[in-house]
């Protein structure tokens, strides 16, 4: 389990928290339990299967591309293998509520620009299962000005011309940069963790 202080749901899922099992990824949200609480995954039914469908505090799962008719705002965003979200215009944002999106092998956030914001630190999870034959790729541009946090073994590849002014630390895996604006404003820090890489 990822998780910081942000104790607390924000529309059913723990924000900046991620568990993961025997299907890969998945959001985290909190169930009764002998003497406390669990931590466990989101079921599926507390899911969206499309962004159409989905508002503001939806959390979605995608294992289809999918094209953003207008700009939109949701809770939190989990991206199935292969699966592509583009926008219908250059100035398509999709706005993620609780800065928390997955992302697995061969999936790309397209849509032209990805807003984070609000008091959350966002995060963005890579699965192991991104390598770097086929990595996840955010071709978006990031704004917002919360701390960016990449968690997850898996490759993230950054390829746009980023606006968040944030700090942005990477905690696992590979932060592979397209773009020199890719870290963000000249102005925030990158930390690179421990047994994780920036390339």
């Amino acid at each position: 389990v990822a998780n910081t202080p942000n104790v607390g749901l924000r529309n059913g899922i723990l924000p900046y928290a991620t568990v993961q099992g025997s299907g890969g990824y998945d959001f985290a949200t909190l169930v009764g339990a002998t003497g406390g609480q669990a931590v466990v995954a989101l079921p599926a039914g507390a899911y969206v299967a499309s962004l159409a469908a989905a508002g503001p505090t939806s959390n979605v799962k995608l294992s289809a591309n999918e094209t953003l008719a207008t700009s939109k705002t949701v809770n939190a965003l989990l991206l199935g293998p292969n699966g592509v979200v583009t926008g219908a215009s250059a100035t398509t944002t999709l706005t993620l509520d609780a800065n928390n999106v997955i992302l697995n092998a061969g999936s790309s956030l397209e849509v032209p620009y990805l807003t984070i914001g609000g008091s959350y630190s966002s995060l963005i999870t890579a699965a192991s299962t991104a390598t770097r034959a086929n990595p996840a790729f955010v071709k978006s541009i990031i704004t917002g000005t919360t701390r960016l946090s990449k968690a997850g073994q898996g490759m993230l590849v950054l390829t746009g011309a980023n606006e968040f002014s944030g700090e942005f630390g990477i905690q696992e895996g590979i932060v592979n940069i397209r773009h020199s604006g890719a870290l963000g404003s000249p102005a925030s820090q990158t930390y690179v963790f421990n047994g994780a890489a920036l390339e």
